[in-house]
């Protein structure tokens, strides 16, 4: 990689590097790109040229929806997040979704209720087909594996049928290919990675014993678990819990309350000193759990003066509103800003805008 990057290997060669920030900050300086561009979502005007792809006639309904639930709409600056959204949406049944682990658990019932999957996989075989699902999600975050191959998928017996309805598969070039193309290697993923890190928190906190998942606790703090672990406080909330016992064997289910309590006290650990992006990690793990009494012990341990710097992106935004709405004692809230007040301060301020919360803002110009 360090050769790649430095141009040693392929000199003529131009290369682009995708990311999520926290991975790429990681990387040694040595190899680490001379220059980064930050891509912070959807633009208004492609989010409706894409709605009204999916949507048609019925987009501007859908809109005005979003406009009048702004932490939805938030969320909507990811394409994967606005499409899964918008389906949601499209459904009468799926209008009172507030977070992206509800979005996924919903979408994911559809699926699973699908005649298309039924007529694939018998009904009494699916959910511990789709235990196995989640498991194979967990063993390739754990393993780093994003591609898989058909050894790991008889590594946790999952049918052909489910790789076939949650995978994308194509031939390996490089295996030698002959007269047919599927003498090939086959390698598949996860339609999203968003996918695999939701089926590895649904292992996590469904399946896995809790002498393991205290074992865990480390990989739980790395910034590439950080997605995973969200996901985690979302299943923590009991309607999500209920909806996810319908898909998958309750039978099978470890320990939740034992875990759910786990996650609860590192929500807590050492609140009163939290500030900057640890702060705002934490609020992002109160929304997606969403529960009233679970809000009241955060405010409890929280510090009355909050620090952190503007937030980046939108949905960070939403989380701290959330929060901040869910407060029933004054905050004085004392905001950062190396930039000029950008979309995202500009939400955040209009979101907390008539709670109890006093705001102070330094802005320093670069």
């Amino acid at each position: 990689m360090k050769n790649l990057f430095n141009l040693t290997l392929l000199p003529k060669a131009k290369i682009v590097v995708t990311s999520r920030p926290g991975p790429m900050y990681k990387l040694h300086p040595d190899y680490r790109p001379n220059s980064m561009f930050e891509v912070l979502g959807l633009l208004e005007e492609a989010k409706n040229n894409l709605g009204t792809q999916l949507c048609g006639e019925k987009y501007p309904a859908i809109k005005k929806i979003l406009d009048q639930q702004p932490n939805l709409a938030h969320l909507c600056y990811l394409p994967i997040n606005f499409i899964l959204i918008v389906f949601c949406l499209l459904s009468n049944e799926g209008s009172d979704i507030k977070t992206m682990t509800q979005v996924l658990i919903f979408s994911m019932t559809r699926f699973v209720e699908s005649s298309h999957l039924k007529g694939e996989v018998p009904l009494d075989k699916v959910g511990a087909e789709m235990v196995k699902l989640a498991r194979l999600a967990y063993k390739g975050l754990q393993q780093r594996k994003l591609v898989f191959e058909k050894s790991d998928f008889d590594d946790v017996e999952l049918a052909d049928e489910m790789v076939t309805n949650f995978f994308h598969t194509y031939v390996d070039k490089s295996s030698g290919l002959r007269m047919k193309i599927l003498e090939g290697n086959k390698r598949s993923y996860f339609t999203h990675l968003t996918w695999q890190e939701f089926y590895a928190a649904v292992y996590l906190m469904l399946f896995v014993s809790y002498r393991e998942f205290i074992q865990l606790e480390s990989i739980f703090k790395d910034p590439q678990w950080s997605v995973v672990v969200k996901f985690m406080f979302g299943i923590c909330n009991p309607h999500a819990y209920k909806q996810l016992k319908l898909i998958f064997p309750a039978k099978m289910v470890k320990d939740y309350e034992e875990k759910k309590r786990f996650m609860e006290s590192m929500m807590m650990e050492s609140l009163s000193s939290a500030r900057g992006e640890d702060l705002i990690q934490r609020f992002g793990w109160l929304h997606e759990y969403t529960d009233d009494e679970t809000s009241r012990k955060f405010e409890d341990c929280l510090c009355m003066e909050l620090y952190i710097e503007t937030p980046k992106h939108l949905p960070e935004a939403g989380d701290i509103v959330y929060a901040l709405k869910s407060f029933t004692k004054p905050h004085k809230f004392v905001l950062h800003s190396l930039n000029k007040p950008t979309e995202v301060l500009e939400s955040l301020l209009r979101g907390i805008h008539g709670t109890t919360t006093t705001v102070g803002i330094n802005i320093v110009c670069l």
